[in-house]
């Protein structure tokens, strides 16, 4: 689009992705490109200029002219590469980082704002991020991934270098860049320096969103192109062949898409299964072994520097690769009788996963000092008698061993997973996130992530609730994945909840469980049932329940959101249901062992698309008597029938479907009766169409609302029909006499009764 310049608002929308967190990324950048390329001045401290030449050579010395090729992370080897640098450069490179960090939707906020303290921290007086552009660090607008991420000391590099050649043009030739985006790319893909496109493309984007696609790959770009070749003729120029297209499809449609999302994504971006040979074969697998402090000593360096891993196997005999799971069993309980029963059958699995079950050309993972490093297995098993600290090992090619992945960088389910105590872990579920480290260069899908959508008129109108409140409980969701409905009987909990998951996550992405006093663990997540065994025998497998299959669903769809609805959550015994998953509605991003552990699950975690929504009736147990860490754990939103939305809700629903407003009127001197907040009636019962027909107003009072009362003043001397019967509730409407004055008038209803 014609006539944006560096550090204007954006006039177009790019999609549906995540559109909130867009523009606060589009908004965000341009505050701080005005403030640093068009002004040459500071995005935190404004009047203190930092984008300058003296600060960006300062920069390009210390960093791009001096790389850290040892082990660690980024952020450790920056703390010594920026040591010594001024206050100015110090900045700067807070700021660069800033830019850096700030698309990434698929890096969490803390990580993003480490990244940018981390330089300022060496400052004697630190400064701090301005709130508008700290706020902008919860947005996002593409997932960097893996590739993206292994590269950030060289995407930090080309920034440097991008700068310091920038503020050396002279000051005609930076006016002409800032309002020509081609020729800013141009000047971007020319700067010194190795070739981390991903950041040159960030940066255009960044510059000119208006222009740039917020897509950090070169070959989806081409991609993209090749597939819609019949639709505008290519040029040979990426960037503006994607512009082309952008063009004519908005134009076509009249509103903003994505290339991400169907129909358009389906035409390019070839489904996960066939993006190669060994992403799709089964037999491959993945493995944690941990190395860090083998009885005191960090074998990783010697791992990274001579390509291999290793087992203690202290007191194993010598054993091939292939050793059978019994024969294994019998030499770790003659060699281990000295340690307990839970190490020996921990011994076991190891032993047999490194010997049998792992093979050449599985990924193999490894930590040291907060850093990730990934290899391929590259050979047998070696037995070596002689050495009492690696006795078992196999040959490895690491990745790039002298650059680990920081932690903070990883995807959470694997960040989780590494924090395992085991020596050696299953990681297989996360092979997409490991393969992408190693095959860094091949064009791999964005990592998904699911997004719930807003809530829609049509949605709000079929509910008869205002749009905005419903919003507010997708916001909830949004903020934490667990809610709590909750209210008196007839309130439409159960019902709402449903709507609104069907409408976030569709009917296939919906489950619903009922808890009760005998629910258990067994039944809500797994456990073990007889099945009938050979000959007539009884034996006992392992069955999942609605959670795990919820899980199981989670992790295969990680684009799609998953929503449990747990109906009468307060009626189950929540510390026996739960468990130890009760940890992890808190802590989504740590990993337990679960009770029948085994295999991946020793490190499990709950997947972020796994919502829950619980509903509670205040009249069966007050929500007053909810635990401290029930609390802690879910957001609860209240429907009461004399709040709103609540409130008026019969009454929007009889105009709808063009009834009289007696039964809204009735309800009402109902719960102005019922002193009790928590047993006054929700207007459910009564939005039924056989509720309007014939006698069935009448009907539902005698055989609904007046046993709930009964139940309620159990143990009174109170006449619920002649205090809450129709005649005594239509006698004070027709009279506008208190309750008693009502209750004396009214006629005496059949088998008037008082609660016993």
């Amino acid at each position: 689009m014609a006539g944006q310049c560096i550090g204007e608002r954006p006039r177009r929308e790019h999609g549906t992705r995540n559109q909130r967190g867009e523009e606060k990324v589009q908004s965000a950048a341009a505050i701080v490109l005005r403030r640093g390329l068009v002004e040459g001045d500071s995005a935190f401290t404004p009047g203190s200029p930092v984008w300058t030449a003296p600060a960006a050579a300062e920069l390009e010395r210390a960093f791009v002219d001096n790389p850290d090729l040892g082990p660690g992370s980024f952020l450790e080897k920056l703390r010594g590469q920026l040591a010594g640098c001024s206050p100015t450069a110090l900045q700067l490179a807070a700021e660069l980082q800033y830019l850096s960090v700030l698309p990434l939707s698929d890096l969490k906020v803390e990580t993003k704002r480490e990244r940018i303290r981390r330089p300022l921290s060496s400052m004697a007086e630190p400064v701090a991020v301005p709130p508008e552009l700290d706020s902008a660090l919860s947005g996002g607008v593409f997932n960097g991934g893996m590739g993206y991420k292994v590269q950030v000391w060289n995407q930090f590099g080309v920034f440097i270098s991008f700068v310091r050649t920038w503020t050396e043009l002279p000051a005609a030739e930076r006016q002409r860049l800032i309002c020509d985006p081609w020729v800013f790319r141009d000047l971007l893909h020319s700067t010194p320096g190795s070739n981390p496109a991903g950041q040159r493309h960030a940066l255009a984007y960044l510059a000119f969103p208006d222009v740039f696609e917020p897509i950090i790959s070169d070959q989806h770009k081409r991609k993209i192109r090749s597939a819609f070749a019949d639709v505008v003729a290519p040029t040979g120029d990426l960037d503006r062949d994607l512009l082309a297209l952008r063009d004519h499809f908005e134009q076509a449609t009249g509103e903003p898409f994505d290339w991400y999302q169907p129909p358009y994504r389906d035409k390019w971006l070839p489904p996960p299964q066939s993006l190669g040979a060994k992403a799709a074969a089964p037999s491959r697998r993945a493995w944690l072994v941990r190395g860090a402090s083998v009885q005191g000593t960090s074998l990783v360096p010697s791992w990274l520097a001579e390509g291999w891993i290793s087992l203690a196997a202290t007191h194993l005999p010598p054993v091939e690769g292939g050793t059978g799971h019994e024969e294994l069993r019998h030499l770790v309980d003659e060699n281990y009788g000295h340690v307990s029963y839970s190490q020996r059958d921990q011994k076991l699995d190891e032993f047999h996963a490194f010997l049998t079950r792992m093979q050449t050309a599985d990924l193999v993972a490894t930590t040291d000092k907060g850093a990730l490093y990934v290899g391929e297995v590259d050979g047998d098993v070696e037995y070596r008698s002689a050495e009492a600290l690696s006795r078992l090992r196999r040959p490895v090619k690491w990745d790039n061993p002298g650059d680990g992945v920081d932690f903070a960088d990883l995807p959470a389910t694997l960040a989780a997973k590494l924090q395992s105590p085991h020596e050696l872990l299953d990681l297989t579920a996360q092979l997409p996130e490991l393969e992408e480290l190693v095959d860094r260069n091949e064009a791999v899908p964005p990592v998904a992530i699911f997004a719930l959508p807003d809530v829609t008129d049509d949605l709000a109108d079929e509910l008869l609730m205002p749009r905005t409140w419903l919003q507010e409980c997708v916001e909830l969701l949004r903020d934490r994945p667990q809610l709590v409905l909750y209210g008196p009987p007839g309130t439409g909990k159960t019902y709402l909840a449903q709507k609104l998951a069907r409408h976030l996550a569709g009917p296939e992405g919906t489950t619903l469980v009922q808890f009760h006093p005998a629910y258990s663990y067994e039944d809500f997540f797994e456990g073990y049932r007889p099945v009938a065994g050979e000959g007539g025998t009884v034996a006992f497998k392992l069955r999942p329940g609605p959670l795990r299959r919820v899980v199981d669903q989670a992790l295969q769809h990680p684009e799609q959101p998953f929503i449990l609805i747990i109906d009468e959550l307060n009626r189950g015994n929540l510390a026996r249901i739960f468990g130890e998953l009760y940890f992890l509605l808190e802590y989504r991003d740590e990993a337990i062992e679960l009770l029948y552990a085994s295999g991946d699950d020793k490190a499990f975690t709950l997947p972020p698309n796994v919502l829950v929504i619980g509903t509670m009736n205040t009249a069966d147990r007050s929500i007053a008597l909810v635990d401290a860490a029930m609390r802690r754990r879910f957001n609860f939103v209240s429907l009461h029938p004399e709040e709103e939305p609540t409130r008026g809700l019969l009454g929007r629903w009889l105009e709808r479907e063009g009834r009289q407003d007696e039964p809204a009127r009735l309800l009402a001197e109902l719960n102005r009766r019922i002193d009790d907040s928590d047993f006054k009636v929700g207007p459910s019962y009564l939005m039924r169409p056989a509720t309007h027909q014939g006698d069935g107003l009448e009907r539902v009072w005698r055989t609904a609302i007046l046993p709930l009362l009964e139940e309620h003043h159990y143990g009174e001397a109170v006449n619920v029909r002649r205090r809450y019967g129709l005649p005594a509730l239509r006698a004070s409407l027709a009279g506008g006499s208190d309750t008693r004055d009502a209750e004396s008038a009214a006629p005496p209803e059949p088998d008037d009764a008082v609660a016993p």
